[in-house]
């Protein structure tokens, strides 16, 4: 990494660029909780072309499932995995014009 570039400080402008990404990450999760309490209360969240919807998703793997089959075999892996509760993940998704908007 060259330290010094155009009379500017690199590794200083590095630790700028990262505080200022973890205050803009703060920000969005804040705003994030904001729409999600804001859509579940009120059902919709629109303004002017823009919407927000919340995604849900349930996933159960948990990590020792292919361990647990050598171990164990399939069958009881089977019904351990049934039975284990999945985790549930809420994101605000974001769409412009009814497209979802990905960066």
């Amino acid at each position: 990494m060259i330290k010094v570039k155009d009379g500017r400080n690199q590794i200083k402008r590095l630790f700028q660029l990262r505080a200022r990404i973890k205050k803009l990450q703060e920000i969005e999760n804040g705003l994030a909780e904001d729409a999600i309490t804001h859509l579940k209360t009120h059902g919709t969240l629109k303004q002017d072309e823009w919407a927000a919807l919340i995604s849900i998703t349930k996933t159960c793997r948990p990590k020792w499932k292919e361990e647990f089959i050598k171990e164990c075999g399939e069958s009881k892996a089977v019904s351990i995995l049934e039975s284990t509760e999945p985790s549930v993940c809420e994101k605000v998704e974001i769409y412009k014009d009814g497209i979802k908007v990905t960066y």
